[in-house]
């Protein structure tokens, strides 16, 4: 099982396997950008997919995120084929009981993303 991390200032952070993060990005671009990437949220669904976001782009990126969580709490999970999104049933640290797509997609509150020097 091949897992992704964020490296930032000598910390890695696992966020989990890959097909669940990509699971994510997908769910953004197909529930919340009508399918066309970057259209709503390019923070999240371009610069941080590319891992091409500046430190001065890291408060942007965190209301987006906050955005995102909030959008995703309003989609009833039930209309979330998992499979579709090309996850791995048997290797996922998503949630895939969870009631709303926040839920099953693990996404924490944006809170708990730092931003140095505000």
């Amino acid at each position: 099982m091949k897992n992704v991390g964020v490296l930032a200032e000598m910390t890695i952070d696992v966020l989990g396997p890959a097909s669940d993060v990509d699971c994510f990005f997908k769910s953004v671009v197909f529930f919340l950008e009508d399918g066309q990437r970057g259209s709503k949220y390019p923070s999240v669904t371009e610069k941080l997919y590319c891992r091409s976001l500046g430190k001065n782009e890291l408060a942007e990126l965190k209301v987006d995120l906050e955005n995102v969580r909030a959008e995703f709490n309003g989609i009833i999970a039930d209309s979330f084929n998992i499979s579709a999104f090309g996850v791995d049933e048997k290797n996922t640290r998503l949630l895939l009981n969870g009631n709303t797509l926040a839920e099953v997609n693990c996404i924490p509150s944006a809170p708990t993303l730092t931003t140095y020097g505000q």
